[in-house]
């Protein structure tokens, strides 16, 4: 992972996606999908280095696609965001992740949170 970090933003509700990629745009290269095998592509194909990905959406979840990604071996930083107070950062750090973001949840918490967890692993 070299130069500007890719955050790639997935989640069904489309303007809410386009949002949170535009408000990350000044501190990273930020764009979204709305289907988590779109994601899953987009990783293989090397385009990814962090993925906010939303917990619960049609064909694919936020988990299920956290799981493909740790059995392929991905490197990719994962967080899952999510309005669900049932889902805890315990359980995505269990799995492989890298964190939660609880919604509604601010552009400075995501940024601080993903330069802070890329620094740990350089």
């Amino acid at each position: 992972m070299s130069g500007e970090l890719k955050v790639l933003i997935v989640d069904d509700e489309e303007d809410l996606a386009e949002i949170v990629s535009e408000s990350l745009e000044k501190d990273f290269s930020s764009s979204y999908v709305t289907c988590a095998a779109k994601a899953l592509s987009m990783v293989e194909n090397g385009e990814v280095d962090v993925i906010i990905s939303d917990s619960n959406m049609p064909g694919m979840t936020g988990l299920e696609l956290l799981e493909k990604l740790k059995v392929s071996q991905s490197k990719v930083l994962f967080y899952l965001a999510t309005g669900d107070i049932g889902v805890t950062e315990q359980m995505i750090l269990d799995k492989g992740g890298h964190g939660v973001f609880e919604k509604p949840f601010s552009p400075s918490a995501i940024v601080g949170k993903i330069k802070e967890d890329f620094q740990k692993i350089q």
